[in-house]
């Protein structure tokens, strides 16, 4: 499953928003007690779109 949120960070991209887009495993639905290793990677040279 892929969430995708537009933020803003004034203090690094201005007034514009961004896109963060969040990849969860299919069993975040089923089970809201899950917990699950996290990983964070900036894309900031669109390698993966």
């Amino acid at each position: 499953m892929i969430d995708k949120w537009n933020i803003t960070m004034p203090g690094s991209a201005g007034s514009g928003t961004r896109n963060a887009y969040i990849y969860l495993p299919d069993v975040c639905l089923q089970d809201d007690e899950a917990r699950f290793p996290v990983l964070y990677m900036f894309d900031g040279h669109n390698v993966f779109f």
